[in-house]
């Protein structure tokens, strides 16, 4: 599906010659074609400096994205200021858990492999199509694919279920209201969140975004740098809260739920005196963790101490043992666990269950 219902030519924009003369030559006419490339492929292709292609950018943008217009319609419906919850697609045990569903704002799913991560956000880009009085936002999802697991196989596998569990929805065509879009690098995310995902939602009702995972983009510029480098703390901090700012402003103005999917490291000793900030930090993260647990975290969310106060919500999904290779991912049962969010209490949490129908609450306890 096209980023542009109405597709701008660029020989319509007003531009600067030597902008206009540099598309010529790069054989590009169209502003979809500007706006689906990274900035980097752009400057290759025109020869322009970083300056000229954000001045293209922000041309194009000007024209398919006019902001207080789009703002508008939403503000007239009610679906900004009212605040609605997404359902999980599973009202009787997920939802009551989360008292509702997921709130408008940012939501951290995170753990270990094989733990429902990615199918838990499967299923809510087919909650987010449901309509209001289903749990859903009666709109389109946006799903940013880092680690190129997208199924569209699953999503209609599941969507079958779906239907039978909300058969007064109309479940129609759902691939089409499913925007993926597939990235490798932090780069091309901002990119992205700067320029294509507003577009999107400007022309279409899209109402969830979901990112997975935003870890892996941090490791994908880890990997560029080579000879085993990490980047330092301060930039990695600087990319999450420019990244985060975007999210948040895009999930204001639309009204959108955001889901970050996120990767669990270690968790560092705490038996020792903590000597350094960094240090304190952790204690605080596996302390929370430990509490919503109750019992000790040997794993925490990766991205660190500041990523957890940019998120709204933070949502731990575990299960009994790790995942091996060959295993069948519906042959045990999981647990979702309230870490922290708005109107959630931090120590519920459910156990679920992952089969051909999707995701499904198995009971729900209060610790």
């Amino acid at each position: 599906m096209p980023l542009l219902t109405e597709d701008p030519d660029l020989a319509s924009i007003p531009l600067r010659p030597r902008i206009c003369e540099a598309l010529k030559r790069a054989n590009l006419s169209l502003g979809s074609e500007v706006l689906e490339a990274s900035e980097s492929e752009l400057q290759r292709r025109t020869q322009l400096d970083a300056r000229d292609i954000a001045e293209l950018i922000e041309a194009i943008v000007s024209i398919v994205h006019p902001i207080e217009s789009a703002r508008l319609p939403l503000i007239e419906q009610g679906v900004v200021n009212k605040r609605p919850r997404l359902s999980t697609g599973d009202p009787d045990v997920l939802d009551r858990v989360l008292r509702g569903g997921l709130p408008v704002g940012i939501i951290e799913i995170f753990g270990r492999n094989g733990t429902g991560k990615t199918q838990v956000a499967l299923q809510l880009c087919l909650s987010a199509q449901l309509p209001h009085h289903c749990g859903g936002l009666e709109g389109g999802a946006i799903y940013i694919d880092t680690e190129q697991k997208f199924q569209f196989q699953r999503l209609y596998q599941i969507s079958d279920h779906m239907r039978k569990r909300f058969p007064a929805a109309a479940l129609d065509r759902v691939g089409d209201h499913v925007h993926v879009m597939h990235i490798r690098d932090f780069d091309t995310l901002h990119h992205v969140l700067m320029y294509q995902v507003p577009v999107l939602m400007s022309q279409r009702p899209i109402r969830l975004i979901v990112i997975d995972s935003i870890a892996a983009t941090l490791r994908a510029e880890e990997t560029m740098l080579g000879g085993g480098e990490s980047l330092p703390a301060v930039e990695k901090t600087r990319m999450l809260d420019s990244a985060i700012s975007m999210l948040k402003r895009i999930s204001d103005h639309y009204g959108a739920v955001v889901v970050c999917i996120n990767q669990v490291s270690d968790a560092v000793n705490t038996s020792h005196q903590a000597s350094h900030p960094a240090d304190f930090a952790d204690r605080n993260i596996h302390g929370m963790l430990a509490l919503a647990g109750q019992r000790q975290a040997d794993h925490i969310p990766a991205l660190g101490f500041a990523w957890s106060h940019m998120v709204n919500a933070r949502l731990w999904l575990t299960r009994d043992r790790p995942m091996v290779q060959g295993d069948n991912p519906s042959n045990d049962i999981r647990l979702l666990r309230v870490v922290f969010g708005p109107n959630m209490a931090m120590s519920d949490y459910c156990e679920f269950s992952i089969s051909g129908e999707g995701v499904q609450g198995v009971a729900k306890y209060s610790a």
